[in-house]
């Protein structure tokens, strides 16, 4: 009803080798990463609850919603994703802007200087029609990793890695690459961040420029619009990096994703 945009991501039922119920949580996990082992870490990343503090969840209600999810995702053969990075109607600028109602739609502004906190909770408001919203488990942005590879609509496997020699830069905003962008606005980081200009025939060059949401389909794969680049994506996802422990993935404008995993 809110005109909110979301693509399903098709998670094959043959996948289960061990898990034989909707219940076996442990065995779900197991086998979904199996399949997409070659977009996981997991000896640094794991969807483990680990601070309330961090991303706004008990340890209960962490585990119940991995579980809820698990569950759906065996029983539904996939899950949604937005089709667009989460954005809001007037730019953010601090962390002290309001937390205005977040949407997923094109030519908006990106939902940027918020914490993981912050936005597991605007994530809980896009719920409708009985669906659960909140932001993706690590298993799930591997699974749409994996089924983006199964689909086979970008150039080559390559594309799609968790190499550090990253060829994401071919359909990704990040700094080192330049290319013609359609519509919406950009604006261009540090010079001028407090400045949004038409995008419209932008030719945008190899430097830190933010874009508002969906605004070059060259950054669209599976219509599923600015995976890799433009604004880095929270996840529920836990990192042993103490000083980073929850996982963002994607990478961002004003990271070279060549030299980085930007998925």
């Amino acid at each position: 009803s809110a005109g909110n945009e979301w693509v399903w991501i098709e998670v094959p039922k043959n996948i289960y080798k061990t898990a034989k119920s909707n219940e076996e949580y442990a065995n779900i996990e197991a086998d979904m990463q199996e399949y997409a082992k070659d977009y996981r870490e997991s000896d640094y990343f794991t969807d483990t609850w680990y601070s309330e503090e961090q991303h706004g969840l008990g340890e209960t209600e962490y585990n119940n919603l991995k579980e809820t999810m698990l569950k759906s995702v065996y029983d539904n053969g996939g899950f949604f994703i937005g089709r667009y990075e989460v954005g809001t109607e007037t730019p953010r600028y601090t962390e002290n802007d309001e937390l205005t109602t977040p949407l997923i739609k094109q030519d908006k502004y990106p939902y940027i200087c918020v914490t993981c906190t912050q936005a597991q909770t605007e994530a809980k408001k896009l719920s409708t029609g009985g669906k659960t919203s909140s932001l993706m488990f690590g298993i799930q942005w591997d699974l749409v990793c994996k089924f983006i590879e199964e689909k086979g609509q970008l150039e080559n496997g390559e594309d799609i890695t968790k190499d550090m020699v990253d060829k994401s830069k071919d359909w990704g905003n990040f700094p080192n690459v330049a290319f013609k962008v359609t519509h919406g606005k950009y604006t261009i980081y540090p010079s001028t961040p407090n400045s949004w200009n038409d995008a419209s025939d932008y030719d945008k060059p190899a430097a830190t420029v933010l874009l508002t949401t969906g605004a070059t389909t060259r950054n669209r794969v599976l219509n599923i619009y600015d995976l890799a680049g433009n604004v880095s994506e929270w996840t529920l996802e836990y990192t042993l990096l103490t000083t980073f422990p929850c996982a963002h993935r994607g990478h961002g404008y004003s990271t070279f994703g060549s030299n980085c995993r930007s998925l």
